[in-house]
């Protein structure tokens, strides 16, 4: 059973190391409107069956009841996240009577007559550690009636990416492609004492040479409080907007925003902030915490020389609050950047997942395949024939 998650009081531990006093707690959120349908069918022959919605309606604080006893329970299928970030929802309930058992969270689209249904929330935001949805006593009842819909009349196209290895829907998908398309950096917990230890000497040097040279410049480092949190993410977006490589993400601030928002309004999101001795802010962490994890999701420092730990620091003050907390894992979730390795030296691959019914759906992902071939091999040839005229170039 995870420890409950209460930061200490600010008094106890040096200013730079502020926490707030707001529990860190589970989440809970009002069920979105009408259902999309009523599509329903049975399992087998037992009284277990699947329904189509555009939310999770009444099951919604079930639906994150069992998220929260998942296995590796993922931020990125609570109903918060799910609800702000979602932009065309397709969810598939199984219910034995009234009661959930589970489901998948969908994105759905249309292509040449087919569905084409991807992961709720996928694409530039990558979300990961994914899979079905489940009670851990029933997984089988679940797999079985989510199978019965995969194959149901009608054509489909299923292409989920982020999944956790061994993730239960790749049963309901078999036979699917699975291809590893990323990594999960992450790091047991205990003490911080015990953390930095198996850090070793010379990251704990760097760090602290870092700390001081931020207590020279009277940098204040501190957890946000969730009333902050508008605020902080409008510093985020303006101390990203410098950076060529930050505009795709700013451009899903219309659905990343207020699903940050609503995460720390249940205590689901934590914020963590550096400001100059001016109160000015040169760095915001955003932080999930879900069942005894710490993820680390985003984070935005000023590009000032003077700030140039902050990020580093930002990551360090969390990861001894979540120690501080009886939190069990620091997560970096997907990415494989080498400053995550400075941290943590654990990993998860991350699966993605595509199969088919119908024979439309069949043929539109034998087409996918090809047209991802195609693009694989013109990725090729532009990088030969910029490579040949990069030498031609120095041979001059």
């Amino acid at each position: 059973m995870t420890r409950a998650a209460v930061l200490p009081s600010p008094t106890d531990r040096p200013q730079r190391r502020i926490a707030s006093r707001t529990p860190l707690r589970t989440t809970q959120r009002t069920p979105l409107g009408t259902p999309a349908g009523d599509t329903t069918a049975a399992a087998g022959d037992a009284p277990v069956r699947w329904v189509v919605r555009d939310s999770p309606g009444p099951w919604a604080q079930a639906w994150d009841d069992l998220v929260e006893r998942s296995a590796l329970a993922s931020p990125f299928l609570r109903t918060w996240w799910l609800d702000a970030a979602g932009e065309r929802p397709y969810y598939v309930l199984v219910l034995d009577g009234d009661r959930l058992l589970g489901g998948l969270a969908l994105d759905r689209t249309r292509v040449a007559g087919v569905d084409v249904l991807r992961v709720l929330t996928g694409g530039k935001l990558c979300p990961d550690h994914l899979d079905l949805v489940s009670d851990p006593d029933r997984v089988g009842d679940v797999v079985r009636a989510l199978r019965g819909w995969f194959r149901s009349p009608g054509a489909r196209v299923v292409d989920l990416d982020g999944l956790v290895a061994g993730a239960a829907v790749l049963e309901v998908l078999a036979p699917a492609r699975v291809t590893v398309t990323d990594v999960a950096i992450w790091e047991p917990l205990t003490t911080y004492s015990d953390y930095l230890a198996r850090r070793g000497r010379t990251f704990v040097k760097n760090l602290g040479r870092r700390e001081r040279r931020a207590e020279r410049r009277g940098l204040l480092f501190r957890r946000a409080e969730p009333a902050e949190t508008s605020a902080l993410l409008d510093h985020f977006t303006a101390l990203h907007r410098p950076r060529p490589d930050r505009r795709e993400l700013l451009r899903e601030m219309p659905r990343l925003g207020p699903a940050v928002e609503a995460g720390a309004a249940r205590g689901d999101v934590v914020l963590h902030v550096a400001e100059t001795p001016e109160g000015h802010c040169c760095g915001v962490l955003i932080t999930f915490v879900t069942a005894g994890r710490m993820r680390s999701y985003q984070h935005a420092r000023s590009l000032d020389r003077d700030h140039r730990d902050v990020g580093t620091l930002l990551h360090a003050v969390a990861i001894e609050e979540a120690c501080e907390a009886g939190m069990v894992e620091w997560d970096f979730l997907r990415g494989a950047e080498a400053y995550k390795r400075d941290f943590a030296s654990e990993e998860r691959p991350l699966l993605r997942a595509r199969s088919a019914h119908g024979v439309r759906g069949r043929a539109l992902l034998r087409a996918q395949y090809a047209a991802g071939s195609l693009r694989r091999v013109a990725g090729r040839v532009r990088r030969r024939l910029s490579g040949a005229g990069t030498s031609e170039g120095r041979g001059e």
